[in-house]
């Protein structure tokens, strides 16, 4: 509130002070920050937020270790250096926190990745498909020819050829059905 004073001539206002005098404004957060806190408000999920500037010890005086934290994210830093500087850093301090704080870090540009549904989320999930159908369907037919790789003549002449082929293959499809399956997860919001 603007209260003229006594050489301006105008007329002077009764403003006593409040709550809003009290409380310290809040820096500029970061839009996706903000856009997800409100979210979670509106879901009925959010702990709360806070925005600390200062060194890493401040910081982590700001974190409570009692209380369990589900997610540490972490904004825009160092955003008067170049580019290269502010993810380095950022890195240095996400991986900072998490080696101090029990609870997932992410940086606010990964967050809307990691927490929505979207299309290349979507796309993701169409090549992994696409791939799995592929690997199987090669799989299912060419079997004889595995089975050699894996125990038959050819395994006899050739053993190190089955422990590449299941040490490469394994993972793959591991990693491809563990994609699948977290999208499907997200999908039906059972994370």
């Amino acid at each position: 509130m603007v209260q003229a004073g006594p050489g301006t001539g105008g007329t002077k206002s009764n403003y006593t002070g409040g709550v809003e005098d009290d409380v310290p404004t809040a820096p500029n957060l970061d839009p996706s920050f903000q856009e997800t806190l409100e979210a979670l408000v509106h879901k009925g999920c959010s702990g709360g937020g806070q925005v600390v500037s200062g060194t890493r010890e401040r910081l982590l005086s700001a974190i409570h270790m009692a209380v369990p934290y589900s997610l540490i994210a972490v904004g825009d830093l160092f955003t008067n250096r170049p580019p290269a500087f502010r993810t380095r850093m950022t890195r240095e301090l996400s991986s900072f926190l998490d080696q101090h704080v029990k609870s997932p870090v992410v940086s606010t540009e990964d967050l809307g990745e990691q927490l929505r549904f979207g299309p290349k989320q979507g796309l993701k999930v169409a090549l992994a498909l696409t791939a799995v159908v592929v690997i199987y369907f090669l799989l299912f037919r060419n079997q004889e020819t595995i089975l050699d790789l894996l125990g038959g003549n050819y395994h006899e002449g050739h053993p190190w050829v089955a422990p590449v082929l299941v040490c490469f293959f394994a993972p793959l499809i591991a990693g491809l059905y563990g994609l699948l399956t977290g999208s499907l997860l997200r999908i039906i919001k059972l994370e």
